[in-house]
């Protein structure tokens, strides 16, 4: 996912996944279905059937940040990493 909103998302690397086709996303043990509504090169536009939630959209949009290989954060990092 590089993109999403509360109403849909875009995903990259999907290969050829044609409009119309459905699919469905598990966010916080819900089931969050959708439907393909655009595809080009390899990404693809989701629409979500329903709104994500604000704790959704906020898991969904951020990823943990790898640890540098001393095993140590940096002083000032959060920790979090929003997708984009």
């Amino acid at each position: 996912m590089v993109d999403v909103t509360e109403l849909g998302a875009k995903a990259d690397g999907l290969g050829r996944v044609p409009p119309g086709t459905p699919c469905q996303m598990h966010i916080l043990g819900d089931s969050i279905e959708g439907i393909v509504r655009w595809a080009a090169g390899g990404s693809a536009g989701i629409g979500f059937a329903e709104k994500l939630t604000p704790r959704q959209l906020d898991v969904v949009r951020h990823r943990r940040t790898p640890r540098p290989e001393t095993g140590r954060q940096r002083r000032g990092v959060h920790g979090f990493t929003e997708l984009r």
